[in-house]
């Protein structure tokens, strides 16, 4: 615990990059461009 909080560590592999179906739902929702941007490089930096 860190100030109270839970703290948990780990990590994140990216198996595959996302389905086109997947990106148009999300753009669709209204997700930023530059987020999803983030999601379609395998290996990029999810901060």
């Amino acid at each position: 615990m860190v100030d109270g909080k839970f703290k948990i560590e780990g990590y994140f592999e990216q198996p595959e990059l996302i389905s086109d179906n997947l990106k148009r739902k999300l753009m669709q929702f209204g997700v930023p461009q530059e987020l999803l941007s983030k999601f379609f490089t395998k290996g990029a930096d999810y901060d």
